[in-house]
């Protein structure tokens, strides 16, 4: 290719963005060629503040909450409703079902195209950010499911004891974090892709953290059964408690920090050429205390604190 093509190729490149960025600004401008590049988005439809209440709290066992580039924050409080404040207008719906001690509540699907790329491209050129969270207010007494799934924005239990017997909590979240800290229950799932798990304080019966390129911090985490799936992620966990730990590993580094005596634990380990475990393999039968590592071009450290 001769330096006259391309460089007609390069000039052409050029001409096609410039050309792009111009109607962009214009269009979004209202078609008025006074100060374009500053893509002023303006708000046709503002998003209104609205509050659900649940009509029968005392039969809930399951709340769903399923949205998509929102913070869902969980509050508790000593209250008997169940409130769900959020916002609204034509272009975010919300559906809400509450039926046979279930309260499902999903943003509406506005398409492909509209939900992951024009709506993205908009977010990016507004000045104004508006307020648009999703605030769930649960009674402290709730001893039901809570299920919660979002991307891009955080999902957080900030109030410190906000539960103490709730059943199972099930948190998805991508490319933002996962907060929870002092509470307790039966079950605590959380999966998180692309961003941070942060928790402190925490006491469960099982405990399982699925991770894919995250961050995971733990502190304090007390459970009979503590299950890690970590995948191209770094796990650092201190002042762990539990009697039966299982972690599978794939291109991660792991830190464990157990409050117990290593002796007080059977050991299995399978791993690649390219891992390093620095535990010794030990399959005790006598002991009741059990720890599985699986490890795939990982780096696996784990240390007693009793020791």
């Amino acid at each position: 290719m001769s330096r006259t093509l391309k460089a007609l190729i390069i000039g052409g490149i050029f001409i096609v963005v410039g050309l792009l960025v111009f109607l962009t600004g214009y269009y979004f401008n209202d078609y008025n060629l006074d100060n374009i590049f500053e893509y002023e988005v303006k708000q046709k439809d503002p998003l209104t503040f609205k509050t659900y209440e649940s009509s029968n709290p005392n039969a809930l066992k399951m709340i769903s909450i399923i949205t998509k580039r929102m913070p869902v924050v969980i509050k508790s409080h000593e209250g008997k409703y169940v409130t769900i404040e959020y916002y609204e207008n034509q272009d975010q719906s919300f559906d809400i079902i509450e039926s046979n001690g279930k309260l499902l509540f999903k943003k509406q699907d506005m398409g492909f195209f509209k939900e992951n790329i024009s709506h993205n491209f908009m977010s990016l050129l507004k000045k104004d950010k508006e307020e648009n969270s999703i605030t769930v207010y649960i009674p402290s007494s709730y001893a039901g499911e809570l299920l919660v799934s979002t991307t891009m924005r955080d999902i957080s239990i900030p109030d410190p004891l906000a539960f103490s017997q709730i059943k199972k909590i099930d948190f998805k979240n991508s490319y933002a974090d996962i907060k929870i800290h002092s509470i307790s229950g039966n079950i605590l799932n959380l999966k998180n892709t692309g961003g941070n798990i942060d928790c402190s304080d925490i006491v469960f019966d099982n405990i399982t953290i699925i991770s894919t390129n995250a961050n995971v911090r733990l502190d304090y985490m007390s459970s009979y059964t503590t299950e890690f799936l970590i995948n191209k992620s770094s796990v650092e966990a201190t002042n762990l408690m539990s009697d039966d730990i299982k972690i599978e590993a794939v291109s991660s580094q792991i830190r464990l920090g157990i409050s117990a005596y290593s002796i007080q634990f059977s050991i299995e380990i399978e791993k690649s050429d390219k891992s390093e475990i620095n535990l010794p393999e030990n399959t005790g039968e006598q002991l009741n205390k059990k720890i599985h590592i699986k490890a795939t071009d990982s780096n696996v450290k784990v240390i007693f604190t009793l020791d």
